[in-house]
C-alpha cells in the first residue's frame, strides 16, 4: 500500500518536472524564447518581434484601460454657482 503511495507521489513529481522543463514558446510564431519574454495585456507572452499589439491583433482594449485611467487620475473641476444679488 505504502509503495503505491510512493510511486503515484513520485509519478505527480516527475510529471510537475515535466511541465516546468518546457521552454517557452511565442504565441505567435512559436519561437523558443530564452531570456528576453514579453506578457502583453492580454496575458500571452511574446518575443520581440510579435510584442506590439498590431503585430499580434490584441483583443485588449487599451483605450477603454486608458479613459478610465485617466478619469481616476484627474481632479474633477466644477465652477461654482454664482449667487445673484
Amino acid at each position: 500500500m505504502e509503495t503505491n503511495q510512493k510511486n503515484m507521489n513520485l509519478n505527480e513529481t516527475n510529471k510537475e518536472t515535466k511541465h516546468k522543463k518546457q521552454k517557452k514558446k511565442c504565441f505567435q510564431c512559436k519561437k523558443k524564447l530564452g531570456l528576453m519574454k514579453y506578457e502583453c495585456q492580454c496575458k500571452h507572452v511574446f518575443c520581440i518581434d510579435c510584442l506590439q499589439p498590431e503585430e499580434h491583433k490584441c483583443q485588449f482594449d487599451y483605450i477603454q484601460k486608458n479613459k478610465t485611467k485617466l478619469e481616476h487620475n484627474l481632479v474633477k473641476v466644477i465652477k461654482p454657482k454664482i449667487s445673484v444679488i
